[in-house]
């Protein structure tokens, strides 16, 4: 087993792996043993499909350049009435809890 990717986070390891699983090659994970997912984590894979395996992350690559850029999209940020509306709705929902409290003693 030889290294294709190095220090990805867990999540991006699996995805890798669930990856080139689908495309029929063998794969091992190695690092981020804990029971959180912390740490980084290591992609390797038979030293006979390293090619194949570097030519399908290219080709994810060069895919996602072609994807929409969503850095580019404007975000409107929420109106001036959510903000009211939350403001008022924890103000009541504290009132409510410190009112039960007092009631119950």
């Amino acid at each position: 087993m030889v290294p294709l990717v190095c220090e990805l986070s867990s999540f991006e390891a699996q995805l890798l792996a669930a990856r080139l699983g689908a495309e029929g090659m063998v794969w091992e994970l190695r690092g981020g043993s804990s029971v959180y997912p912390v740490g980084w984590v290591d992609v390797l894979v038979d030293s006979r499909d390293l090619e194949r395996a570097r030519e399908l992350l290219l080709s994810d690559e060069v895919e996602a350049a072609f994807d929409e850029d969503w850095s580019e999209r404007s975000f409107e940020p929420p109106g001036r009435w959510a903000g009211f509306l939350f403001g008022t709705a924890l103000i009541v929902v504290t009132g409510t809890f410190l009112l039960v409290r007092l009631l119950a003693l």
